[in-house]
């Protein structure tokens, strides 16, 4: 309003001056707020409620602001403690306001990691995410999410193959994500494993054969028997090879199952020794004798000769027969190598025509005689008659 003053003396008193006043309202203190608490790496906004027309903010960190709602972008822990505002109006500054600021330290973001990686399906993969936090929260392809800090995931399948995610907290806040990549290949079904033949017999050669459900292969076997060809032989040369072939496929680092096939070794009969009761006479019987190394046997010879028996016999053998007889033992479906032996058999000469210069005169001389038919001959008669020769004589015949 407006001020009057007059001066006196000597009790007269002079004419007035005038001032006009204006007061100005002093602002009061404005409500200081703030999105406390806050993370690092975020951004602090700071505000005050509307009393006056321009506004002092200072605070931690040397922090000085003229706005009335000022923010502190990527804000650090040093941004922690006590922010006052004033307001000023008409050159009134008011009493300040203040508000508390809590700056909450974000983790750093995880290095994640995965083992094993690659990983092959119907496997555990391993999560693991380094410690930055007091909570975790891991995310990846599925569906999949956990709060452990290192998870697993029981019997992976290729779906389980991707990028995952994991972010640590503390405080409440949560660090920005480390990710890892897993690859998951597909393990090889069990391979098909067969041989042939099987049963078989020692002195053979076997041949193992897997199904191709892999690039690589890998058998073991009897007698320490091992192979890295998908289908390997092997020579068996003893009934110790026999037993449970077993194979595995792989591919790209994932193994299968192991694919078994039982194999049946039987021992090759010993070549029986073959004798016979030669040298024969056509006529008379041929008997043909093998040593006992089988249970059953195969006779073959001259003049289309064959046999089942073991010690087979020919009678009324001819010359045809004569030759080399071979014979083989079988047991158990094997079959072992041939024995042989020779046969001769000689033609029986036929009767002589014997003869003689009878009717003859006692003491005189008997005269036989006897076609040629043969190389030795041997005369018997009465009396006790023998001789060698071919024609004999008997002198002074009784």
């Amino acid at each position: 309003g407006t001020y009057s003053v007059t001066a006196t003396t000597a009790g007269c008193t002079g004419p007035a001056g005038t001032i006009a006043v204006t007061i100005n309202q002093t602002p009061v203190a404005p409500v200081a707020g703030s999105n406390s608490t806050v993370c690092s790496g975020n951004t602090l906004s700071l505000t005050a409620s509307s009393t006056g027309t321009t506004y002092s903010w200072t605070g931690p960190n040397s922090f000085t602001s003229a706005t009335q709602n000022p923010t502190i972008t990527a804000v650090t822990t040093a941004a922690t403690g006590t922010y006052s505002v004033t307001a000023t109006t008409a050159g009134c500054t008011g009493p300040a306001g203040t508000t508390a600021v809590t700056i909450n330290p974000t983790p750093v973001a995880p290095t994640a990691s995965a083992s094993p990686n690659p990983v092959c399906t119907g496997q555990t993969l391993n999560l693991s995410a380094t410690s930055t936090g007091t909570t975790y929260n891991w995310t990846g392809p599925g569906g999949f999410t956990s709060p452990s800090q290192n998870p697993t995931i029981v019997g992976v399948t290729t779906a389980t193959g991707g990028t995952y995610s994991v972010t640590a907290t503390t405080g409440g806040c949560t660090s920005s994500a480390g990710t890892v990549s897993v690859t998951v290949n597909q393990t090889s079904s069990a391979p098909t494993a067969s041989a042939s033949p099987n049963p078989i017999c020692t002195g053979f050669t076997l041949s193992l054969s897997a199904t191709s459900t892999g690039t690589t292969y890998s058998w073991s076997g009897p007698g320490g028997f091992t192979s890295a060809s998908q289908n390997p032989t092997l020579f068996v040369g003893s009934t110790a090879a026999g037993g449970t072939y077993s194979v595995t496929a792989t591919t790209a680092g994932c193994t299968s199952s192991v694919g078994t096939v039982s194999v049946t070794v039987n021992q090759t009969p010993v070549a029986p020794v073959a004798g016979s009761n030669s040298t024969v006479c056509s006529g008379n019987t041929l008997s043909l004798t093998a040593s006992s190394t089988g249970t059953t046997y195969s006779w073959s010879g001259p003049n289309s000769f064959t046999s089942a028996t073991q010690n087979p016999t020919i009678t009324a053998v001819t010359t045809a027969a004569t030759g080399t007889y071979s014979v083989t033992a079988t047991t158990a479906g094997c079959t072992g190598p041939a024995g042989t032996t020779a046969v001769t058999i000689n033609p029986t000469p036929v009767a002589p025509v014997a003869g003689s210069n009878s009717t003859v005169c006692s003491g005189n001389t008997l005269s036989l005689t006897a076609s040629s038919t043969g190389t030795t001959y041997s005369w018997t008669g009465p009396n006790s008659f023998t001789s060698a020769t071919q024609n004999p004589t008997i002198t002074a015949v009784t």
